[in-house]
């Protein structure tokens, strides 16, 4: 194989990973409240659970999304490993280690590792895609998993019915010690 490089310059590889941030909640649209009309027409103002963060902190009017994000790292090459018909080039690490990377990952511009680790993340992002287009159960019929998504679907309208008639109660009983 030909070597596109030499021990001593400095070289571009492609990283890509999740990255976190942070966007307005889509339930309370970033006021920290939601806003229930109970059967009654009276009008109730409750913490958001969607960007409620859990413990004793009340609700945020943000949430955490991730996303799939690409940069560039520059890095020196300290080796080169040849074989009959392979090449890996040692790139310094920030943690004074060392990677081997093939030729094909490594660019001499930023913009070249760039588009490389854009190629990289479409392909990681389609993958994830066709994972969540896939069955719940692999095992079982596409006729199965939509009875049992419908099933689901169903048994939450039925919750969703059982606490709006307590919270119904709840409040008979509130306006009842006033």
């Amino acid at each position: 194989m030909e070597k596109k490089f030499k021990i001593g310059e400095t070289v571009f590889r492609a990283d890509y990973g999740r990255e976190e941030y942070w966007v307005e909640c889509p339930d309370c649209g970033g006021s920290t409240k939601i806003h229930v009309t109970l059967a009654d027409g009276s009008v109730w103002a409750i913490a958001c659970r969607g960007c409620d963060p859990g413990g004793y902190r009340p609700s945020l009017g943000i949430i955490r999304q991730t996303r799939f994000a690409v940069r560039a790292t520059s890095h020196c090459i300290i080796g080169i490993d040849e074989g009959l018909d392979t090449l890996e080039y040692k790139l310094e690490s920030s943690s004074g280690g060392w990677y081997c990377h093939t030729p094909d990952s490594v660019f001499a511009t930023e913009a070249e590792a760039i588009a490389y680790g854009n190629l990289q993340k479409q392909k990681r992002e389609a993958e994830e895609n066709k994972r969540f287009m896939a069955k719940t159960k692999d095992t079982k019929s596409w006729a199965w998993n939509l009875a049992y998504h419908r099933r689901e679907a169903k048994r939450a309208e039925t919750d969703l019915a059982h606490h709006q008639a307590k919270a119904a109660i709840c409040k008979e009983h509130v306006k009842d010690e006033k």
